[in-house]
């Protein structure tokens, strides 16, 4: 677990961050292309080097549910990659399709076939305690680069009433804001979880993404109802989340009295946001459900022919829009792989937020429940943002699923092995 904690340290790190905020987002995609390819290839190479010195070459791997859906999916991505390769498909958009389940495979593998028990106790305390830095490292970037060099920002901007802000670009943090608040009520009740809890909340609200903001929303709702015995008290904890976000929102709206910033009202309008004044949905919004509209068009209409890794789609217009450059990728993987590998992929999504649920309610330690409890509500923020955010690559999403997985399927064969 430490190489994969390791891993997750090299695809979401500050140097990171920093470069996608002041460079753009295609230059940041591809350092951490980089350095996470770098680290699954060395992980690769240590896994098969261990498999041959310590096990003399043999491995004992209890078939499970979850391994058989994974083996069929990666035949599924294997065939994507040859039907990529045989119509010539653009390289760089071959490499962006297939790299995110390539991370996903690898983690999964790594830890399903890894003989060492997984210590929940310290992979929470040492994920807790990165993500804590890692909120820190956010918003100081983000302030540093927003009053000295808020040009950087480019892309990243949105135009919210008349006035442009800057997007703070993060879309993992918001996921473990789930695990933070279990942790503060299970395991950790003191004040540092509290700042981590307020920054956290902060960093969502100046991310100004809309999906962000739907996706913490459902994640949080999740977690309250789904833990009815600890109700009051996440939502007390809840309540303090919005607490310090209200007056560091209401300083900073002091701060800048004198000069057109009104950052409550910046939320607030930007959450509205999503329909036009004519209450029609915006512009945004509605280009993508017409695009999904497309995609599915394309996938049933196509059927079984597939674009294969790098592939791209035809418009009702006309127009030709390669499958990474659209924002659902649950849609992306039945048109790149095809319908039977995109429904087997959502079976298996299904399969592990259910098997999370359960995994919590047998847990044998406090650290235990929280990781799993958590990461039932983790995977419903994780659906919202991959059926609304565009450029998988970007960050180490599947990653993050592919831990999950892995940690699901070797905890339930652990569990089945001692009864």
């Amino acid at each position: 677990m430490g190489l994969i904690f390791l891993g997750f340290i090299l695809a979401y790190n500050p140097i990171y961050l920093y470069y996608l905020m002041s460079h753009g987002a295609l230059g940041g995609i591809t350092l951490r292309t980089l350095a996470s390819g770098i680290f699954l290839a060395g992980l690769f190479f240590l896994s098969f080097l261990s498999l041959l010195i310590t096990r003399n070459g043999k491995i004992r791997v209890r078939s499970t549910a979850v391994f058989l859906l994974v083996n069929l999916l990666f035949f599924f991505y294997a065939c994507a990659l040859i039907v990529g390769f045989i119509k010539g498909n653009d390289p760089k958009y071959m490499i962006l399709d297939s790299f995110p389940l390539l991370e996903m495979f690898v983690v999964y593998y790594f830890i399903k076939f890894s003989a060492v028990q997984i210590n929940f106790k310290k992979t929470v305390k040492w994920l807790v305690f990165y993500l804590f830095l890692m909120a820190i490292t956010d918003l100081f970037s983000y302030g540093v680069l927003s009053f000295f060099k808020g040009a950087y920002f480019g892309a990243l901007r949105a135009l919210i009433g008349g006035t442009t802000v800057n997007r703070l670009m993060d879309y993992v943090l918001p996921l473990f804001l789930p695990m933070f608040m279990l942790v503060y009520t299970h395991l950790y009740r003191r004040k540092w979880v509290v700042v981590l809890l307020g920054v956290s909340g902060l960093v969502i609200i100046l991310t100004f993404y809309r999906t962000v903001y739907t996706a913490v929303f459902l994640g949080l709702f999740y977690l309250i109802i789904s833990n009815r015995k600890q109700f009051f008290f996440i939502s007390r904890t809840l309540l303090l989340i919005i607490l310090v976000g209200g007056i560091v929102l209401g300083g900073g709206n002091l701060f800048f009295k004198n000069s057109r910033f009104n950052f409550p009202e910046l939320f607030s309008q930007r959450v509205a946001s999503i329909f036009s004044p004519d209450k029609k949905i915006d512009y945004s919004a509605a280009s993508r459900v017409a695009q999904n509209k497309d995609m599915v068009y394309n996938a049933l209409n196509s059927f079984p022919n597939i674009s294969g890794m790098g592939g791209s789609y035809r418009s009702a217009e006309g127009q030709i829009t390669p499958v990474y450059c659209t924002a659902n990728f649950f849609l992306q993987l039945i048109l790149l792989l095809g319908i039977p590998a995109g429904l087997l992929f959502l079976w298996l999504y299904l399969k592990a937020f259910f098997s999370t649920r359960k995994l919590a309610l047998q847990a044998a330690d406090q650290s235990e429940q929280v990781f799993f409890s958590a990461s039932s509500a983790l995977l419903i923020i994780l659906a919202v943002v991959l059926c609304l955010f565009p450029y998988v690559s970007y960050f180490p999403l599947l990653y993050i699923f592919g831990w999950i997985l892995g940690c699901v399927d070797k905890r339930s064969e652990e569990i089945r092995v001692r009864v």
